[in-house]
């Protein structure tokens, strides 16, 4: 199977990936056009699928997602929605965010994609970003629905700060402990998908700041 590196390009006779890139600081979900009826694979961490829970083979292959294209081009819409959408929610500058872009982006995915849960995830992350926190949990949870156990951690980091800043302590405490534990499950394989863990750790530097400045107040 081919893997994505650097710039580089996929043989021709090869199925087209999918994953995030990263341009300067950001890192995002990028998408190269794959053929029309094909299921595009994201060799992600978030990510994303379909790989199994604590799969003892995390360690020889990259963690992937799948991302149905279908036969429209409403799919290649949602999915170029989405790319952009998690750019604008999670640019590690706050000052090249726009979270209301993002969610109006992300809903736009969701609506001509919804059984994709990595879309549901971005869509969940953009409310996060834009103060949205009941409509962020429930973005989040149809996101884990979708795709159980497969890019869990980015649900789990800001299902925890979602529900911190509604004054749900234990849940928010709960939901970071089973985002470092996934972390813990699948050290290898993140290693494998360097954008995707780097964003996973300023997610976590990011809940666990929340977390622990409140907790002192």
């Amino acid at each position: 199977m081919w893997e994505q590196s650097g710039n580089r390009e996929p043989p021709a006779n090869q199925k087209t990936h999918l994953g995030r890139a990263t341009h300067g600081h950001a890192s995002k979900r990028t998408a190269t056009p794959a053929p029309l009826g094909s299921r595009a694979l994201l060799p992600l961490a978030r990510l994303v699928r379909p790989y199994p829970r604590a799969d003892p083979r995390a360690d020889q292959k990259p963690l992937q997602v799948q991302v149905d294209l279908g036969d429209t081009e409403k799919q290649r819409q949602a999915l170029a929605n989405n790319t952009e959408a998690w750019r604008l929610a999670t640019h590690p500058e706050a000052k090249s965010r726009d979270p209301h872009r993002a969610v109006e982006l992300a809903q736009q995915a969701v609506e001509l994609a919804p059984k994709e849960g990595l879309y549901w995830n971005t869509l969940g992350v953009a409310h996060y970003r834009a103060g949205n926190y009941q409509d962020s949990i429930a973005a989040l949870e149809k996101s884990r629905h979708l795709q159980p156990g497969q890019l869990a951690a980015f649900d789990y980091f800001f299902l925890a700060m979602a529900h911190w800043k509604l004054g749900h302590k234990d849940e928010a405490q709960n939901r970071r402990a089973q985002a470092l534990e996934w972390m813990q499950k699948n050290p290898e394989a993140l290693k494998k998908n360097p954008s995707y863990d780097d964003e996973l750790r300023r997610f976590r530097a990011e809940a666990e700041e929340l977390l622990e400045e409140k907790k002192d107040k």
